[in-house]
């Protein structure tokens, strides 16, 4: 068993549109259908750009935020190493203490983890200040210290490490290594690859809240540079549209297609339409742990149907044997004799009619053969020669296409690079981009920005007046 499952987790909170309308409410989905799993001793790293949702799933793993769907499963202590599990009011050293009395530990160790907090952190006096007064690199130094000796069996790091100097940043992962050696496992989230190339044997991809790839680091870090060296080389047009399409993606998921892949696995593993009432409810109001593993360590495993067995496994039943008279026998025999006698007769006869049929029709076939076969050449030879005329005929035509392809595709790039140096010609001025609201047209676009409507359309090469809610429009400032 893993040392922490993550199943189906959703999150979606109500957008605050500021809309003076009654309407639905619509959700905004921070994380759509989130799993995985880890191991002891194993470091996973969470990669994605800022907004993609790692903040929320490490907060959820922790404790610290509720999910809307989805289940959390592990008896392991979990400590999120975040500058918000600090309280700013009080001081390092208060900070410490406070960590060590809710994990438990006796008198004894907890001096001594207390010390070995502070040996490690290099706080000098400042652990006796509040943290208030703290820089957020002394702020990272003091949370990774508590979470490296303080009970650690999971821990998780959100965005702390390139907030340290190179000293400290050496210590932590020296001190990380021993802690994994002895099966304490991490999760690493941020948003620079090279941590998870220096930290991590498994990383998981969050962008727009969806895992776009889980797996080994290497394999994982290829696909996350291709996509950020395309979002480097696109326009700034092309990068609002594409921000704004996967935002808008976010509003629209189907929360009840993450509780199907649920019912599946459930019914897989043997629970029945009677349980789904049980199901749903684990899914959408307690999501806790896995109901599947808390009923297997309960004992309470979903009951087998035993089917009972094929006829064909049965014993055969005794028949009783019909016994008849010798006056019967002897009747018996003779209708057998005169049936057989008079049957090979009229089979003789058939056969004889039969193998007389069979000669005539042989030769009948021997005769429309070699007439069907000098007529079969005949046409396969006009076939070939019709099927030659039909390709150099398609040859010919496609020839001529491919020119006609040349001479448009160089007439329309011709007309294109006019229409963007007239583009360019038109305005040049400083622009900005816009999103359009509801209702607006281009008019009250062009007057709203002190504009007109031409260079609105020059700078957005629009073919049409049309616009819709939400279109991403470049405008001068």
């Amino acid at each position: 068993m893993a040392k922490l499952e993550v199943k189906y987790i959703t999150r979606g909170v109500e957008m605050q549109t500021g809309s003076k309308q009654k309407e639905t409410p619509k959700k905004f989905w921070e994380l759509r259908g989130i799993s995985f799993n880890l191991s002891g001793g194993e470091s996973i790293g969470v990669l994605g750009n800022d907004g993609s949702g790692k903040k929320q799933l490490l907060e959820i793993i922790a404790g610290k935020l509720q999910q809307t769907t989805g289940f959390i499963t592990s008896e392991a202590h979990i400590f999120l190493a975040s500058l918000e599990q600090l309280d700013v009011s009080k001081t390092g050293l208060e900070n410490i203490q406070a960590s060590v009395e809710k994990a438990n530990l006796d008198e004894f160790k907890a001096n001594h983890v207390i010390n070995a907090v502070s040996n490690f952190t290099d706080l000098g006096q400042w652990i006796y200040q509040p943290v208030s007064d703290y820089s957020d690199a002394l702020k990272a130094r003091l949370i990774l210290g508590i979470a490296l000796y303080v009970k650690p069996e999971i821990v998780l790091v959100d965005s702390l490490l390139t907030l340290v100097d190179q000293h400290f940043f050496a210590k932590f992962g020296d001190k990380m290594r021993e802690l994994k050696d002895k099966g304490v496992s991490f999760v690493i989230a941020d948003n620079k690859a090279w941590l998870m190339e220096r930290f991590c044997e498994r990383v998981l991809w969050l962008q727009f809240g969806l895992i776009q790839d889980f797996g080994p680091m290497p394999e994982v870090l290829k696909q996350f540079e291709y996509a950020q060296e395309w979002f480097r080389s696109a326009t700034l047009p092309e990068k609002n549209r594409f921000l704004s399409e996967q935002q808008f993606e976010q509003t629209l998921f189907d929360v009840n297609a993450v509780y199907e892949q649920f019912k599946v696995e459930q019914f897989k593993n043997g629970y029945k339409r009677k349980d789904e009432a049980r199901m749903r409810k684990s899914f959408f109001v307690d999501r806790g742990a896995d109901p599947l593993t808390v009923d297997k360590k309960e004992g309470v495993a979903p009951k087998k149907e035993v089917t009972p067995a094929p006829e064909s496994s049965l014993p055969p039943k005794k028949t009783k044997k019909k016994k008849f008279s010798i006056h019967t026998r002897i009747l018996i025999f003779v209708v057998l004799v005169l049936v057989l006698g008079a049957g090979g007769y009229y089979g003789y006869d058939l056969y004889h009619q039969h193998t007389t049929h069979q000669a005539n029709k042989m030769e009948s076939l021997t005769s429309s053969k070699s007439l069907a076969e000098s007529k079969q050449a005949s046409e396969s030879k006009k076939a070939e020669e019709s099927k030659k005329a039909e390709e150099s005929k398609k040859a010919e035509e496609s020839k001529k296409a491919e020119e006609s392809k040349k001479a448009e595709e160089s007439k329309q790039a011709e007309e294109s690079k006019k229409a963007e140096e007239s583009s360019s010609q038109a305005y040049s001025g400083e622009t900005q981009t816009i999103n359009v609201g509801a209702g607006e047209v281009l008019d009250t676009v062009a007057q709203k920005y002190a504009t007109t409507p031409e260079i609105i359309r020059q700078l957005n090469n629009l073919q049409s007046d049309d616009l819709q809610e939400g279109q991403v429009l470049t405008v001068p400032k």
